[in-house]
């Protein structure tokens, strides 16, 4: 058998090959040492345990890249990377860090009534200059079961358990990388007479007094228990301060080569308290309903600035830390209307906005403020189990309530973007123009489709407080009676993900169309990838 080509190659006389081969190799080591001693004594009523410890972790890592262009032929690739006659590409880096902690902790119980847990750690990292480098973190928790005490024994048929609890403890973070020495970068090109040489810059600069993070909290909780442990109820709150916030981008003044460096700034404080429901709905011989319901609701706030912070008019020392500010919206300018003089120029249908500082004719930053924050007011979960002999289904959902979110794209693209009136090209506007306010339809609250960013923008009227409820999964199970000769158990699923969402928010998806708007910062994120639907079958199978 004869086989005739397509077409034809032409006849090659010489050959030259661009063609670029890269060899990276990346090498790292993680050494671990742990050593602990354990202690444990009961007398009476009383009972200790101890632990003493001591951890060593070393992490090393090396990484290398070589790279060429133009060789002959490419048989070589990455073995004989001198053959190319191209622009060599080199690079290298080198890194290490250890951590060294010494730990001890004490247990304490009286007729398992009365507890106490005390620890301290006590942490080093390489990364921090030796004056800096030791950490000292201690902890302490109480708790009281109160169901024991016997003044209680007239309530065992009701409660059957009881505990209230509290702590305090600090944990540190040096996650900040190699940041007390000086970087020089290389690469740098420049001219001595008439002779170029490589030369170096100072491109990063140290700062030998940066230490730990810590993180100090204190904690109170209540554990109740009714009806045999049928219902289950647990509420803790808790008061966290964050201090000596570790930074890379502490600003210098700008007559500095480098106008950042590595810096311990600032404190923050969060609160919050968290409910957890596990009940027992229903239990029969054949049948069995169990459910689990979680309340969660914070507030995080900065306590203290870095000294060189400069506030905007509209911000203040204790903000909420993802505060959202901008102008307030007045509705929009109907005929009749007087124009706004801060926003000369408004036509009908478009946004008007309120003017806050009396002392000035145009808008400007002491006429914005805090309007909410990117916080929710409080999240949730519920799960529920059900058996029925074989037959097992559980579903699982979850929400938020009153989180500030900016415009979808239902509502932002149309055909003059209020964030970005410099596009004024063509492009797929949303099908909220086609409900836009026009002198037939001034009852709209869709603006007018020939907006302008007059004065401010829209301001916070496409901001509002987003809600939702998400069914996380479906899953119904079945254990197919088999003879244990053969497995101990055979078990299929059938599960659905994010079966379902019910929302107030317009857009693809409340939790993964990010909005980044902060203050004059207007960039959107509405290109993010949603939660996606799937289906799927399982089968486990125990031997």
């Amino acid at each position: 058998m004869v086989f005739t080509p397509f077409f034809q190659l032409p006849r090659i006389t010489g050959l030259h090959i661009f063609l670029r081969i890269h060899q990276v190799q990346d090498d790292g080591l993680d050494y671990l040492i742990n050593f602990t001693a354990n202690y444990v004594k009961t007398v009476g009523n009383h009972s200790i345990t101890a632990l003493a410890g001591y951890e060593f972790q070393r992490i090393t890592s090396e990484w290398v890249r070589a790279g060429n262009t133009n060789f002959p032929i490419d048989a070589f690739e990455y073995n004989n990377l001198g053959a190319g006659s191209g622009d060599k590409d080199v690079a290298s880096s080198a890194t290490e860090r250890a951590i060294a902690s010494v730990f001890g902790r004490i247990n304490y119980s009286y007729a398992s009534k009365y507890l106490l847990t005390a620890t301290l750690r006590t942490d080093g990292a390489s990364n921090f200059n030796p004056d800096h480098r030791w950490g000292y973190f201690p902890s302490v928790s109480l708790a009281w079961r109160f169901i024991e005490e016997s003044f209680m024994n007239g309530t065992r048929e009701i409660l059957s358990n009881g505990k209230l609890r509290g702590g305090y403890g600090q944990t540190g973070n040096s996650n900040i990388g190699n940041r007390t020495l000086n970087y020089f970068g290389t690469g740098e090109q420049y001219a001595f007479g008439n002779t170029g040489s490589t030369g170096m810059k100072l491109t990063e600069l140290g700062n030998e007094n940066i230490t730990w993070e810590t993180t100090s909290e204190w904690n109170i909780g209540l554990d109740l228990g009714f009806l045999n442990n049928r219902i289950n109820l647990s509420a803790e709150y808790y008061d966290r301060i964050v201090s000596d916030l570790l930074v890379t981008n502490k600003k210098l003044a700008s007559y500095n080569e480098i106008t950042t460096m590595a810096a311990n700034i600032g404190k923050t404080r969060g609160r919050g308290l968290e409910l957890t429901l596990n009940t027992v709905n229903v239990q029969r011989k054949n049948f069995l309903w169990t459910s689990d319901f979680t309340f969660f609701t914070y507030e995080d706030r900065w306590e203290e600035r870095d000294p060189d912070w400069v506030p905007a008019p509209y911000q203040s020392a204790k903000d909420p830390i993802r505060a959202v500010f901008n102008y307030r919206s007045d509705g929009l300018l109907q005929p009749g209307e007087t124009v706004p003089a801060w926003q000369k120029g408004l036509l009908p249908g478009q946004i008007k906005l309120k003017k806050l500082d009396k002392d000035s004719e145009i808008l400007g930053q002491k006429d914005m403020e805090m309007i909410g924050t990117n916080d929710p007011k409080f999240t949730f979960g519920f799960n529920n189990t059900l058996r029925y002999k074989d037959f097992d289904l559980n579903i699982y959902l979850y929400g938020e309530i009153g989180r500030l979110h900016g415009p979808s794209y239902y509502d932002d693209w149309i055909p003059y973007n209020y964030y970005a009136p410099q596009d004024k090209g063509l492009y797929n506007g949303s099908k909220n123009a086609l409900n836009s306010w026009t002198m037939d339809k001034k009852n709209a609250t869709i603006p007018n489709i020939l907006t302008s960013n007059v004065g401010g923008g829209a301001g916070d009227y496409f901001i509002k407080e987003i809600s939702f409820l998400r069914c996380r999964n479906i899953t119904l199970g079945y254990i197919i009676p088999i003879s244990k000769k053969i497995v101990n158990s055979l078990r299929i699923t059938a599960t659905v993900n994010n079966p379902f969402l019910i929302s107030n928010y317009n857009g693809l998806d409340p939790e993964t169309d990010y909005d980044t708007r902060r203050g004059n910062d207007n960039s959107i994120g509405n290109y993010s990838y949603p939660n996606v639907r799937t289906y799927s079958l399982g089968i486990d199978i125990k031997f």
